[in-house]
This record gives structure tokens, C-alpha cells and sequence, in this order.
């Protein structure tokens, strides 16, 4: 081969292989760029169920202060039940037998 022949053929392998890199390189960067909104995503999803996570175990705490369970009594104008007001009902277990 010529001299000349034997350097365009390098010419085109280095710039084929700028090419590639320079694709490589784009889509290596759209890459994380995807994953970054994955991460935020995520992050966002992961702070609204730890909100969810204290609301509930806030109302699960207030369902159980016998207090706070008082006064939503009073305030609804319930009344105290008695032992002859509660009735038993048979479930199917019992009713079979």
C-alpha cells in the first residue's frame, strides 16, 4: 500500500472512533440524566409516604388516648350504654350447633 492510502485509512479510523466516542459520550449523558429524574421520583414518593407514614401513626396515637375518645363523646352527645342494651347475636358457628 501507499503511504498515502495507509494514512487516509488512519484518518478514517480516528474519526470513526471520535464518532462512536461522541455517541457513546451523548448517550451515557441521557442516561443519567434519566436516572436523575428516576432518583427525584422516587425521593418525591418516598417523602409523601413518610408524610402519609406520621399522619397515620398521628391518628392512630389519637384513637387510642382514651381522653381525646372522651371528649368526642361528650361533644356528640353520646350516651353511656348499659349491660341490658347489649344483645348477643348467634353467628354461624353457633347457630349450627
Amino acid at each position: 500500500m501507499k503511504v498515502e492510502q495507509r494514512l487516509s485509512l488512519l484518518t478514517l479510523g480516528i474519526i470513526a472512533l471520535q464518532i462512536f466516542l461522541v455517541f457513546f459520550y451523548i448517550h451515557h449523558q441521557s442516561t443519567l440524566i434519566k436516572l436523575s429524574y428516576q432518583r427525584q421520583k422516587h425521593e418525591h414518593t418516598k417523602f409523601d409516604r413518610l408524610a402519609k407514614k406520621r399522619d397515620l401513626t398521628h391518628g392512630l396515637h389519637a384513637s387510642q388516648n382514651l381522653s381525646q375518645i372522651k371528649d368526642f363523646a361528650l361533644k356528640s352527645d353520646m350516651q353511656k350504654i348499659t349491660l341490658d342494651q347489649i344483645k348477643t347475636v348467634p353467628t354461624h358457628e353457633h347457630a349450627a350447633t
